[in-house]
Formats: C-alpha cells, sequence, structure tokens
C-alpha cells in the first residue's frame, strides 16, 4: 500500500484465528461472518461497489495469526476478579472459563486453571504473531442466508514493525522478507 523504505510498507490487516495459517502461493476461504473488522476494511480499503473493488483490487492486505490461547489463574471463592496477562494489557474474567470446569464445584482457595483465546475480530497488538503474508484479495463470495467469505491468495511473508491503529480494523507497518530459493 503505502512503501516507508526499500521493504517496508504499511498494509491493512486481518487476523487469522488461532491456528490458522496463510502461505505465500496458496489460497485461504475467510469467512466474514461475525467479522466486523474485516467489513470495515473492505469497505475503507476496497470501497463499497464493484467498481471500486475492481478500480482498487490490485491493493495488498495482509494476514497474520492470532498467537495461541493463554493460559489464565483464578481462586475458586473471590469474585470479580481480572487476571493481568504478561503485561500486554490483556484481561480475562472468570466468565472466560469453560462450563466444563464447574468454578462452584471447586474447594473455597482452589487455583482455577483455563485458557483465553482472543476474538481474531477484536484482536490487539499483543494477541498477533509477529510475522504475517502479505495477500490479494482474489474474490468476495456471497452464500445464501447473508453469509459470505473471501478468498486470499499469499503473496510474499513480512515481519510486523509497528501495528499502527487496531480499530476498526487492525493496520501495521511490515517488512517483507524475500523468499529463498
Amino acid at each position: 500500500m503505502y512503501l516507508k523504505g526499500p521493504n517496508e510498507r504499511q498494509l491493512p490487516i486481518i487476523p487469522l484465528p488461532s491456528g490458522q495459517v496463510l502461505l505465500s502461493g496458496v489460497t485461504k476461504r475467510i469467512s466474514i461472518v461475525n467479522r466486523p473488522d474485516i467489513i470495515a476494511l473492505l469497505r475503507k480499503v476496497y470501497g463499497t461497489t464493484t467498481e471500486e473493488f475492481l478500480a482498487n483490487s490490485h491493493i495488498a492486505i495482509g494476514c497474520v495469526p492470532l498467537n495461541p490461547p493463554s493460559p489464565v489463574q483464578f481462586y475458586s471463592d473471590r469474585k470479580d476478579q481480572k487476571n493481568e496477562e504478561n503485561g500486554l494489557g490483556k484481561t480475562a474474567d472468570k466468565s472466560t472459563i469453560t462450563p466444563d470446569d464447574k468454578v462452584e464445584d471447586k474447594a473455597p482457595g482452589t487455583v482455577i486453571s483455563a485458557f483465553v483465546t482472543a476474538d481474531p475480530s477484536d484482536a490487539r497488538a499483543g494477541d498477533l504473531y509477529t510475522h504475517g503474508v502479505m495477500a490479494r484479495i482474489v474474490f468476495i463470495e456471497e452464500k445464501a442466508g447473508g453469509s459470505a467469505n473471501i478468498l486470499v491468495e499469499g503473496l510474499s511473508r513480512f515481519r510486523v514493525v509497528e501495528i499502527k491503529q487496531e480499530k476498526p480494523y487492525v493496520e501495521a507497518t511490515v517488512e517483507l522478507i524475500a523468499d529463498e530459493g
């Protein structure tokens, strides 16, 4: 999008759910249901009409996976407690613990461990891996029932240099990495 240095540019970023990746030369289908961040990105970068999309289809985006789920711990007998995670400013509360944990069945003072997975539509800088893939949107697929997907094609790997904005969608300065071989 915007060239910063010989290998740097600013890209709008689509956070991929934990465990999903995009590789160079590979296409991937990404659901945009319940993803207001992707809708905002598409409207801002590509426009709202077919003509605007076709005129802007050369604009690249970035796809960056979320970090793996984070462990958190709580005491079973304390109300409204929060767990600050590693200074990243990410908090969780007891409501994030799955029903299988049965907090009410634990003895007072018991430490309960759980894992918190970030929501890709609400991703923050600390939720994202440091590397991703520059991509282009090759197709927007509307499906029956109001759901939709985008099809992206991976172009080149990059390292995230700096997150420039988190809302309404993530935007970052990235440094392109030359593919070996």
